[in-house]
């Protein structure tokens, strides 16, 4: 929520902290499956690459305090000696190794700014990923219009390219069994239902936006299916997993019930990928929305 007044004070204060070689810059920045938030940026003037830090999440703080944690952020970014080399965004020869995609609502208000492609209820979007650290980890670039205009690529060569890196980088399949005894004590019982039917947790490698494999790896629910010797409900857990359980055991609208509770107490709004409940079938080798 914009704050003239406060926003006013916070750039003075940071302006005579940093001098003149400080870019700084208070904008909306308008997210996938988000509100749009009040972004600050503050960058030195000979670097191309800087954090943004959103001011919403420190409401209720002063003036004072919220110098203290932006110059904090910004001094721990410096250290990372993070550099992000402009030319291997800008040539599409290079970027496409690092173009992915990942899964949204087909209603998400930011579309009409972005290539993408519908799937079922979703929308298939895409983001370059930059080197960060280990300390601050993976950061990203969401791939608007104007980047093709660049580039001088449409979507479907957008989409090949994502394809391409998410079969490289390859999607896992693991027992929920396997998960919660890797997680619970020796002398801990584990629900014999779980026994009795399964659920497999699917993503990629590494567990960021993992529920593409509904379009980059069916492969996985084949394979499963044919274990099962069953179709399989998907569930959404998030956009970066799916669960998968035969659809012999479980009843679709209490699965949607499910879905629905864990979105709405579990899952982050900006993480949760659909409420709706999905089934692969086996004999047709398709996805498509159950409930």
């Amino acid at each position: 929520m914009k704050n003239a007044a406060f926003e006013k004070e916070l750039m003075k204060r940071l302006e005579e902290h940093y001098g003149a070689d400080y870019e700084i810059q208070i904008r909306d920045v308008t997210k996938l499956s988000q509100e749009p938030l009040r972004g600050l940026t503050v960058k030195r003037k000979d670097e191309n690459i800087a954090p943004t830090i959103y001011l919403d999440y420190f409401a209720g703080m002063d003036v004072a305090e919220v110098l203290k944690n932006i110059c904090e952020i910004i001094e721990n970014s410096q250290k990372s000696k993070v550099h992000f080399c402009i030319e291997s965004f800008t040539d599409w020869k290079k970027a496409r190794q690092r173009i992915h995609a990942r899964l949204v609502g087909a209603d998400d208000c930011i579309l009409n700014e972005l290539p993408h492609r519908n799937f079922l209820n979703l929308a298939v979007v895409y983001y370059y990923v930059v080197d960060i650290d280990k300390e601050l980890g993976c950061g990203t670039i969401t791939i608007r219009l104007e980047h093709l205009t660049h580039w001088g690529v449409d979507e479907p060569e957008l989409f090949e390219a994502a394809k391409e890196n998410a079969e490289a980088e390859g999607y896992t399949m693991e027992n929920m069994l396997d998960i919660l005894q890797g997680l619970c004590s020796e002398d801990m019982d584990i629900d014999g239902n779980t026994l009795v039917n399964p659920m497999y947790v699917i993503t990629n490698a590494s567990k960021l936006y993992g529920a593409t494999a509904l379009i980059f790896a069916k492969e996985c629910f084949k394979i499963l299916a044919e274990k099962m010797n069953s179709n399989l409900y998907i569930l959404p857990s998030s956009q970066h997993e799916l669960i998968a359980i035969s659809d012999e055991f479980a009843d679709v609208q209490a699965l949607k019930e499910m879905v629905c509770d864990v979105n709405n107490s579990q899952v982050e709004a900006k993480d949760r990928l659909s409420y709706c409940v999905y089934k692969y079938d086996r004999q047709a080798d398709t996805i498509d929305v159950a409930a």
